[in-house]
């Protein structure tokens, strides 16, 4: 009797269980669904066969040094004892596997990429859209990447094969596709297939701007200083337009969203901080903005294509990372972008 095949999915940050959900919800041939959840995120019983929950914080909010090593080691000690509670379950006979993730930069992502693809006989690898990575290629920085599979590899005891050409490893062999918002605006299409989503309907509230935070920029390889100047701009352009509207301010998971908060309380007499780590495309019928700022983030271009409502402008501010083909994307779909 053949086995049945097992649905892998690993999730590192909210919007992936959001993302992985609506792939099984249109899906009906997914049935057993493990989901691989380290950071213990809100998921819906309903769609998972086992869930996997590790005690991992995730969420990166250290600006400082100390804070910086602390979170590492934290986080290092704490893929160990996950990936061992999972290889205990994944364990035992040798069936087909189709495996859902993100990102092979991440640690657990790749380390589970290569170990499945040897516990398994048949192993089907899907890339699920992470925002905008999945539409342009990123500087690869291959010396920081060989510090992370030796650090990986030899302190940890896990499995870590760098992604020289893409960080999603799209161009690999044993990559069968990729879940993506925009199949044909995607670096290779022939591998894209439409990741479902629902549409957004709201009456926006009149004179309610909504800015998405990108916090974790603050760690950015251009560094603070740039950040602050970019934030700095950004909050100049909203108040420009929008003086006495009511501001809403949604941080970004990871990095110090204090800065931005400091900022924001000198310059708009009407704010608020809406603090939680519920994907966007969960709340913004609860904040209901008329408009909506950011940087090129993933957020936006989410929003942009869900939102039916055409009296919401979304308007983007570069932050520098020199794509013209990423914001051309941007620019094709509406999103105003400042220059």
């Amino acid at each position: 009797m053949q086995l049945p095949t097992k649905y892998i999915f690993i999730a590192i940050a909210p919007n992936h269980i959001f993302n992985f959900e609506n792939i099984i919800k249109n899906d009906g041939a997914i049935q057993q669904t493990i989901l691989l959840n380290p950071g213990n995120y809100n998921y819906n019983p309903h769609f998972w066969s086992k869930v996997i929950i590790g005690n991992l914080n995730l969420n990166y909010k250290a600006s400082k040094l100390v804070q910086k090593v602390n979170f590492q080691r934290h986080k290092l000690l704490g893929y160990r004892s996950f990936v061992k509670e999972a290889s205990s379950y994944l364990n035992g006979q040798t069936i087909t596997c189709n495996y859902y993730y993100c990102n092979l930069d991440d640690i657990l992502s790749n380390h589970f990429f290569y170990y499945l693809n040897e516990l398994y006989t048949t192993v089907n690898n899907y890339v699920v859209e992470d925002g905008i990575l999945n539409y342009y290629f990123p500087e690869i920085k291959k010396t920081k990447l060989n510090s992370k599979k030796f650090l990986v590899r030899k302190i940890l005891g896990l499995k870590f094969n760098p992604q020289l050409t893409h960080p999603t490893g799209i161009d690999l062999s044993q990559v069968r596709g990729q879940y993506v918002r925009l199949p044909k605006k995607s670096i290779y299409p022939e591998k894209a297939k439409q990741l479902p989503f629902s549409a957004l309907s709201y009456e926006p509230k009149l004179d309610t701007v909504l800015i998405i935070g990108q916090d974790i920029m603050h760690n950015n390889q251009k560094g603070p200083d740039y950040y602050n100047k970019r934030l700095d701009e950004l909050i100049r352009r909203i108040e420009d337009k929008h003086k006495q509207a009511k501001i809403i301010y949604k941080p970004h998971r990871n990095g110090d969203f204090s800065i931005a908060v400091n900022k924001l309380k000198k310059v708009f007499p009407d704010y608020k901080l809406f603090q939680e780590i519920t994907p966007i495309e969960e709340c913004i019928t609860v904040i209901k903005p008329e408009h909506i700022y950011s940087f090129e983030s993933s957020a936006m271009l989410n929003l942009k294509i869900a939102i039916t409502n055409r009296n919401v402008s979304i308007r983007v501010l570069p932050y520098g990372n020199n794509n013209e083909d990423l914001l051309k994307i941007f620019a094709d779909l509406g999103i105003i972008i400042l220059q």
